[in-house]
């Protein structure tokens, strides 16, 4: 019994201490993690007022646990999610891996300023203005005519959304 006990502390420490370098990791790249609720994205996408593109190609900047990509792979689309969180992006092929939705879903551990967007047409961002200033005229240079991005709550600066839509800011590709 004493054996048992001693792997779960250890564990839990070990735990604790993972928990701990996320933290660190978070703070020292500027990255929190802040989910999304899929509610609010299905209420949008169901509401019929977003103007899609057909096949979508969705993908979510700053795509955290996973939750967001999920929730497109459970309504057909390919998703895809980016996150520069190596604890994150773990933890979201691991949920992806166990929902069966791995060939459907794809998330890339990298930094989102050097990946290129041309190939999707729906993008979505619940990220600071900090960082949506610096994916303005990245996707709106590589997105394709036609495509939207869908933004939570943050705006990017000097530039009106085409449509505001509850708590998301719609920007469509022209």
């Amino acid at each position: 019994m004493s054996d048992l006990l001693f792997i779960v502390l250890l564990l839990c420490e070990l735990l604790f201490i993972l928990f701990g370098v996320f933290l660190i990791w978070s703070w020292l790249t500027q990255t929190p993690f802040y989910p999304s609720s899929a509610k609010d994205l299905d209420k949008l996408f169901r509401s019929g007022k977003l103007k899609l593109p057909k096949d979508i190609k969705f993908i979510d900047i700053g795509s955290g646990d996973g939750r967001i990509v999920l929730w497109a792979a459970k309504k057909g689309f390919k998703a895809y999610g980016i996150e520069y969180n190596p604890f994150l992006s773990l933890l979201s092929r691991v949920k992806i891996f166990l929902t069966g939705k791995n060939k459907k879903a794809t998330i890339y551990n990298k930094d989102f300023n050097k990946h290129g967007f041309g190939t999707y047409n729906v993008a979505y961002l619940y990220i600071f203005n900090e960082h949506m200033d610096k994916m303005k005229d990245k996707l709106f240079n590589e997105m394709q005519k036609g495509s939207v991005i869908v933004s939570k709550i943050f705006k990017f600066s000097n530039i009106e959304p085409d449509e505001k839509i509850g708590k998301f800011n719609i920007y469509y590709i022209k």
